[in-house]
């Protein structure tokens, strides 16, 4: 228990009494190092025996590297001025998503959360949807698929589609980030129409061949 700050210490030995109790038991928490300096940590403790006598074990796995790792990911995603999302592989639900995704399709986050694609009415073609995700169950990655986007007004939003399989904390889940391309195909579309209209043949004025 001396290797717990007091702010764990209750956690730590709620974990010991667990481990006799259950015979195994795991548990997140921060330990102290030598120096005073804290170090996160996924500790594993389960009953046994050490020469003839009863004992716990304990093994604690260093998580600095996944913490550090798992927050610049955190700053990257949050941040990210395109819409990003991150949704459970198995039920297809919603686990997070960025400022930018709620910006863009008008939800509130309470909204979405726990939600699926399909209750939110997201995509505007239902064939497409449905072959982007036997796409992911396969290839776990998909890139730069035009898609089009209803938000909750019902606007529709032309955007590109990224979407990876990755695990967090062992648990499959689908990342995706849509870039938004609608003022892009506006000006496209406006652009061909302007070309067009110069490429329409000119009526000579009369007496002038």
């Amino acid at each position: 228990l001396d290797w717990a700050p007091p702010e764990c210490r209750a956690a730590m030995e709620e974990a010991l009494a667990a481990a006799v109790r259950e015979k195994q038991h795991r548990i997140s928490l921060s330990l102290l190092a030598k120096g005073g300096s804290l170090i996160p940590t996924e500790s594993r403790f389960w009953l046994g025996q050490w020469g003839g006598a009863d004992c716990i074990f304990g093994i604690c796995r260093d998580r600095s590297a996944e913490n550090e790792a798992q927050r610049q990911f955190e700053q990257v995603f949050n941040f990210n001025p395109s819409p990003m999302a991150l949704l459970d592989f198995s039920d297809r639900h919603f686990t997070e998503v960025n400022q930018a995704f709620l910006s863009v399709t008008g939800f509130q986050k309470n909204e979405v959360i726990g939600q699926t694609v399909n209750q939110l009415g997201l995509f505007a073609n239902q064939e497409q949807l449905d072959i982007i995700r036997k796409r992911l169950v396969t290839e776990k990655s998909i890139l730069n698929e035009e898609i089009r986007v209803r938000r909750k007004n019902g606007d529709l939003l032309d955007g590109l589609f990224f979407g990876e399989v990755i695990s967090i904390h062992g648990r499959a889940h689908l990342l995706t980030v849509i870039v938004d391309i609608t003022e892009r195909k506006r000006a496209a579309a406006a652009l061909d129409q302007r070309m067009m209209a110069l490429l329409q043949p000119i009526d000579s004025p009369e007496g002038i061949e």
